[in-house]
């Protein structure tokens, strides 16, 4: 295959390395969805207990198996270990009202990372071990075992 017939490079693969070094568990997710999927017999099929990365991120080659995989976007595990006293945490405000969006700025520091939604914007923390999430009809603390799509993934909506 020439330079030029070269497959395109998902964007799991664009992210992933840079995602690791940064304590992010990166997870792939199948094309126009938005949950954790495997890429087997020429199809994208859920991919179950996705959850046990949390503890122990998938290998090195397992991820570069997963970056080869076509079209692969990628999503991040919040509640995974980042340091030995802190996980990584997603808060997510899914409103429009830009009062709203505004007054929730001001609760919370400055996020180092951050991706724009439908509604509002999901901002990425470190929280200490054994904080809880929560939700509520505007606002979700994510610290458990959760998953998110992150750029530069194409998103179903």
């Amino acid at each position: 295959m020439s330079m030029a017939e070269a497959a395109p490079v998902s964007p799991f693969a664009q992210v992933c390395e840079k995602l690791i070094a940064n304590g992010y568990s990166p997870l792939p997710i199948s094309p126009m969805s938005k949950a954790p999927s495997e890429f087997r017999g020429s199809k994208w099929r859920p991919m179950a207990n996705w959850q046990r990365y949390r503890e122990t991120p998938a290998t090195s080659f397992i991820m570069r198996m997963w970056g080869q995989w076509p079209d692969a976007n990628v999503g991040i595990l919040t509640g995974t270990r980042a340091t030995a006293t802190h996980v990584v945490a997603c808060v997510d405000f899914d409103t429009d009202d830009p009062d709203l969006l505004l007054e929730m700025q001001r609760a919370l520091p400055p996020s180092p990372v951050m991706k724009r939604g439908k509604r509002g914007y999901s901002a990425f923390y470190l929280a200490p071990n054994g904080t809880q999430g929560f939700r509520t009809t505007i606002v979700e603390l994510l610290t458990d075992t959760r998953q998110t799509v992150i750029p530069p993934s194409v998103h179903p909506d």
